[in-house]
């Protein structure tokens, strides 16, 4: 009995050589077979070291087949899927022809609108007609390469049987038959003009449609899923709602998998098959397409509700744009079975973990050596200093601006030094040339210099970029003795950070550094500039990083506009460690951990 019978359904599973059959119809649109060598001995070194040798029993996916029913002819109509199905047919009929398997059958054919013979070259594979033209040609070096690739086995006959076991237990294709009125020229220039695989989520829509439609269901029923269904396509694509539940600008083909790849489960991060979460969702759905949707739209309504509540908003945002790939998916989980209240709790001991510094604690955090943790850190004090104070029930104003998180995805944000001790970890002569101009324009900013002073070190300064651009020898020395000049000039005019001191929290900030090294080994006044220019021109700056070079952490009398002093490092770390602070590991619990 042949597995194709028509139906509502529009996918199935199959299993290689087992139940795949009937006849296959490769239409006028399609090139011929042109797989070659590699991507055949892909195929097979994967079954060989995905499926044969893994320690337990494990699935192989190949990518779907893409199919539309042929009423009046009785076959299908192969959209996607000619170079697979063509390949398995050469490795099965090699394991008859060889001789070690004569009973092993391919239960499908392949038939060509435009080229006839192709099908009977592919049941012969004729060694004297190979070069009769290209389709031959590809045919028949494939047919060659899953030769010598058995040949070249330690045991050829035992690697035959194992991988013609393979093809009946553990090598499956997706079945997609593409909806009724489908435009097949279109759907296929769709699949192969840079190859965009279907995703899970388009192989979930049809099978949840078809179910529908299985039961009986209205068609109005299948119209207003379909309806939902683009509506939450297009709320996801909304750039501010993507940051803040992926932690990325990245675009994704569809954006509603996503929900379905929360409703699978986290993974752990544990690498997963191509259509794992369609796999893992497929008997949900056959079960009760009708309760499947009303877990999807339930699933959107969580998501859009975090989005809208401002304290979750931040809590969670925070958590994903710090936690990695998978961070969505461990929050979903987190939150099911909690009361509102309950979850806000367990975000922010999530958060605690996630941090693992007491107040104290922060004192020891380095530059140096924890550079991820001070980067956490300081998005930490720019989101809760959006969000504000909140309290006992951890539930701020719903008024007031939001942290962007998807500005902060779409910048290179990092942490950098507020003030730059020296520019040693330049070292190329374009590095150099920008520090000097970004710091000429420094130099006249400072008080207490004569004009005579600063025309003096711009000559210097001017002719050293003359010769950077004029790539002259001993460059290096040149900029290393003009470079302790100048930041005498700075250090002169004021206290800049010395010492061990520089890598400490109160002399870091989030910047957006982009390819501009030099900017971040500048000095205080430079960068200063360079955030009121990016202010004026309405680039998106952290707000902390603003609130810092514009010194609105610093007490009035203590202003020292061009400086990064004692005293604003003091007042901007006082600040950093009260608004952490219901984001801090209790002194007593460090203790005692």
């Amino acid at each position: 009995m042949t597995l194709y019978t028509r139906s509502a359904e529009l996918m199935r599973k199959l299993v290689i050589s087992e139940e795949l059959s009937g006849e296959f119809l490769i239409p006028s649109y399609q090139r011929g077979y042109r797989w070659g060598a590699t991507e055949v001995v892909k195929l097979l070194d994967d079954i060989k070291n995905d499926v044969i040798a893994a320690p337990t029993a494990r699935s192989y996916y190949l990518q779907p087949i893409v199919v539309t029913w042929r009423e009046s002819e009785g076959n299908w109509e192969l959209i996607d899927g000619q170079q697979r199905l063509t390949t398995l047919y050469l490795i099965v009929k090699y394991l008859r022809d060889s001789n070690w398997l004569p009973r092993a059958k391919v239960n499908y054919s392949l038939a060509y609108e435009t080229r006839e013979n192709s099908r009977k070259y592919l049941e012969t594979l004729d060694s004297t007609s190979r070069h009769a033209n290209i389709d031959f040609h590809y045919i028949y070096s494939a047919y060659e390469a899953i030769e010598r690739w058995f040949e070249d086995q330690p045991d050829s006959e035992g690697a035959a049987i194992n991988v013609r076991k393979a093809l009946a237990e553990s090598v499956y294709l997706i079945w997609y038959e593409a909806p009724e009125g489908t435009d097949n020229n279109e759907l296929f220039r769709r699949l192969n003009v840079g190859r965009i695989p279907l995703t899970d989520a388009e192989l979930i829509k049809a099978l949840v449609l078809s179910r529908i439609a299985a039961s009986g269901s209205r068609s109005e029923r299948q119209e207003q899923v379909a309806v939902q269904w683009d509506y939450f396509e297009r709320e996801l694509r909304d750039p501010e709602l993507w940051a803040f539940i992926t932690g990325s600008s990245s675009e994704w083909p569809t954006h509603i998998d996503l929900l379905f790849r929360a409703m699978a489960g986290s993974t752990d991060g544990k690498e997963q098959h191509r259509y794992w979460v369609f796999e893992e969702l497929r008997p949900r759905i056959e079960n009760s397409a009708a309760e499947f949707w009303r877990d999807v739209v339930r699933m959107h309504g969580l998501i859009t509700g975090w989005f809208h509540d401002r304290t979750l908003y931040h809590l969670i945002g925070f958590l994903i744009a710090t936690g990695g790939r998978y961070e969505f998916e461990r929050i979903v989980e987190l939150a099911d079975g909690r009361t509102n209240k309950s979850f806000r709790h367990a975000l922010v001991q999530r958060i605690r973990s996630r941090v693992g510094e007491s107040r104290s604690g922060l004192d020891a955090l380095n530059y140096e050596q924890d550079r991820d943790e001070c980067q956490d850190i300081l998005l930490l004090m720019n989101v809760a200093t959006v969000l504000g104070a909140i309290d006992e029930n951890l539930v701020a104003s719903d008024e007031g601006e939001r942290f962007s998180f998807y500005a902060h995805a779409k910048s290179s944000w990092s942490v950098e030094h507020i003030h730059a001790q020296n520019a040693a970890p330049l070292t190329r002569a374009e590095q150099w040339r920008t520090w000097l101009e970004l710091h000429r324009r420094g130099i006249d900013a400072l008080p207490g210099r004569s004009g005579a002073e600063n025309v003096a070190l711009f000559s210097r300064i001017d002719a050293l970029i003359e010769s950077i651009d004029a790539r002259e020898v001993g460059i290096e020395a040149r900029f290393r003795k003009l470079e302790d000049e100048i930041l005498a000039a700075f250090a002169a005019s004021g206290d800049p950070v010395i010492g061990d001191d520089v890598h400490l929290l109160p002399n870091l900030a989030l910047l957006d550094r982009g390819h501009n090294s030099a900017l971040g080994n500048s000095v205080f006044e430079v960068k200063r500039q360079e955030i009121l220019r990016l202010d004026r021109a309405g680039s998106y700056i952290p707000p902390c990083t603003r609130n810092a070079f514009l010194k609105y952490y610093t007490d009035d009398a203590d202003q020292q506009i061009h400086m990064w002093g004692p005293q604003d490092r003091e007042a901007y770390y006082d600040v950093m460690r009260d608004i952490l602070a219901p984001y801090l590991v209790p002194e007593a619990a460090e203790a005692a951990s």
